[in-house]
């Protein structure tokens, strides 16, 4: 069963964020505004075939419902690719995709030569496809890059992908040099549909990059023939961007609601410790209004779940 072939296009999903689309998030925009599809965190092969592999396994959990997920995997070696796929496809039937990370541009992950970094050893990048499908079963694979290392190659480089036979390929338009400076090239990304169409492939391509409202994802596919657009940082600051809301659109109430429902969640999943790892969202909901960043400062103080809840309760 091929997740791609059954969801109606254009696809419009929540991108892989590190840090940010734990199974927590993933169910507040799910609740907020039905994405069509979702990714998880990136989750290290590697490490999830060493003795961290505990503290690896948290990102495989799941709260959806029946918005499906998608798993991101990344790492450098093809064995652990095929082992983690084989868990994967035997022990997680919730997810109904493999996405493979070669678009990473944090320092740590290409000075390894891992993410964007596989952009330069195009070789290892096959290896690490052909690992993941031997074990992958019937799970479509994707994978999730950019337009290039230190220059723009899409001809070259997502040609390349593109003869791998991906059900997707991903492309934020960018080089990995820029990390997320400049602007998205979304002019190169139209150019990745245009060779998947002169090689007569069926591989779907998404866009990824800048996109500021469900509009303008809908005109990028409209002007580049898309199959689908990955939203990331844009969410991640308006859980109800998929309904089409700004964030401006929507009350105070509904963002402190949100954010008491986002709390609950964390603890049920991760209990009352590391109630810290929330404050990256305090600007997400508290915002927009004159004392908004006051209020932020106070709940950054509080490192006690129930405590943080009753402060919310009572905004």
């Amino acid at each position: 069963m091929n997740i791609y072939k059954q969801l109606k296009k254009p696809i419009f999903a929540l991108s892989p964020m590190e840090g940010i689309t734990d199974c927590v998030f993933r169910q507040i925009v799910i609740l907020s505004s039905r994405p069509g599809l979702v990714y998880t965190e990136f989750l290290n092969v590697d490490g999830f075939n060493s003795k961290g592999v505990e503290d690896v396994s948290k990102r495989l959990k799941t709260l959806e419902s029946d918005t499906p997920v998608v798993v991101q995997l990344w790492g450098l070696k093809p064995e652990n690719f095929k082992k983690t796929a084989e868990v994967i496809r035997k022990e997680f039937p919730v997810f109904k995709g493999i996405d493979l990370n070669m678009g990473c541009s944090v320092r740590n992950v290409l000075s390894r030569g891992a993410g964007a970094g596989l952009i330069n050893t195009p070789t290892l990048a096959k290896d690490i496809v052909q690992a993941t499908k031997d074990c992958s079963g019937d799970l479509p694979i994707s994978v999730k890059t950019r337009l290039g290392y230190d220059r723009i190659n899409t001809e070259e480089w997502i040609g390349f992908l593109l003869g791998l036979d991906l059900d997707v390929i991903s492309v934020h338009g960018r080089i990995a040099k820029q990390g997320y400076s400049g602007s998205a090239d979304w002019d190169e990304i139209g150019r990745c549909v245009g060779l998947r169409d002169a090689r007569g492939k069926d591989t779907l391509i998404f866009g990824n990059g800048d996109v500021k409202s469900l509009d303008e994802a809908e005109g990028r596919v409209r002007e580049y023939g898309l199959d689908g657009v990955l939203i990331g940082r844009e969410v991640w600051s308006n859980p109800w961007f998929f309904s089409g809301k700004s964030i401006e659109e929507v009350s105070f109430e509904e963002k402190r609601d949100m954010l008491l429902k986002h709390i609950c969640l964390y603890m049920e999943v991760y209990g009352n410790k590391n109630i810290f790892e929330l404050r990256k969202f305090f600007k997400t909901y508290i915002n927009g209004f004159k004392g908004a960043s006051n209020i932020r400062q106070e709940m950054m103080g509080i490192e006690d779940g129930e405590e943080l809840k009753g402060f919310v309760k009572n905004l």
